[in-house]
C-alpha cells in the first residue's frame, strides 16, 4: 500500500467499571474459542485476565460487524514473534490498561496499538529506551510522567506494528516528529482520543488515517 493512501481504522473499546464476577468471566470465556482460554487465564492478575478477555471479545465483535462468521476467531494464529493475526482477514491489534480494553482494526494494513493509563513511574529506569532529545522532552515537561506515557505508547505501537515487540531493540527506532523508522519501513504515529485519563497511539505505514471510534458496552459482548 502507498504511504499516501488513506487508511480507515476503527477503534473498538470498552470500559470495565467494576470487576467481572467469576461466573460472568466464565460465561464470557465460553464466547471465545477454547484455545484462547489458556492464553487469557495465564495472566497472573485477575484484572489483566478480564481486560484481555474483553479485548478478544471486542475483536470478535469487530469481525462479526465486518461480515465474518463468529467462528472466524478460530483461525487466529500467533506469529513467531508473538503477534496475534488472522490470515486473510482484518488487520488488528489489541491493548488494555487499568480498566479499558481496546481493539483497533483495519482492512488495509497492519496496525500497532498501545494504550496506557496514569501511574507512578521511576523514569530513570527507562532512559536508555529513548534518544536524548526525546528524553529531554520528557524530563522538561510540566508533567513528566504523562509525557513519558505518551512517548511510551508511541514506542510500543511502533514495535507492535513492526510485529517484533521488544524483541526489537528500541534504540534501532529512528524518530522524527510523528514518524518512526524501523529498518527500511517508515511508520506514522496517530494519537488516540480515548476517555480520560487514557493515552494511546496507533502506528501505520500510511501517512493518512481516518479513525472511527466505537464504544462497546460489556453486555454487547455476550454472556
Amino acid at each position: 500500500m502507498s504511504t499516501s493512501s488513506k487508511t480507515i481504522v476503527t477503534i473498538y473499546f470498552t470500559v470495565l467499571d467494576q470487576p467481572l464476577t467469576t461466573d460472568k468471566l466464565h460465561l464470557l470465556l465460553h464466547e471465545l474459542p477454547p484455545f484462547l482460554h489458556e492464553r487469557i487465564l495465564r495472566f497472573r492478575l485477575e484484572s489483566d485476565q478480564q481486560l484481555n478477555l474483553l479485548a478478544y471479545l471486542l475483536l470478535q465483535k469487530a469481525l462479526c460487524l465486518a461480515g465474518y462468521p463468529k467462528n472466524r476467531l478460530e483461525c487466529l494464529r500467533i506469529s513467531d514473534h508473538g503477534k496475534p493475526f488472522i490470515p486473510d482477514s482484518l488487520h488488528f491489534n489489541l491493548s488494555h490498561a487499568h480498566n479499558i480494553s481496546v481493539c483497533a482494526v483495519s482492512r488495509e494494513q497492519s496496525i500497532g496499538l498501545d494504550v496506557e493509563g496514569p501511574r507512578k513511574i521511576c523514569l530513570e529506569r527507562f532512559q536508555d529506551l529513548f534518544p536524548s532529545e526525546i528524553w529531554q522532552d520528557i524530563t522538561a515537561a510540566p508533567e513528566p510522567e504523562k509525557r513519558f506515557i505518551s512517548h511510551w505508547t508511541r514506542l510500543e505501537s511502533v514495535l507492535k506494528a513492526a510485529g517484533l515487540g521488544f524483541k526489537l531493540d528500541p534504540a534501532e527506532v529512528i524518530w522524527q516528529a510523528d514518524q518512526a523508522q524501523v529498518g527500511p519501513v517508515n511508520y506514522t504515529l496517530f494519537p488516540l482520543e480515548l476517555p480520560w485519563p487514557y493515552i494511546g497511539h496507533i502506528a501505520l505505514i500510511s501517512r493518512h488515517c481516518t479513525m472511527i471510534y466505537q464504544p462497546i458496552k460489556i453486555q454487547e459482548l455476550g454472556g
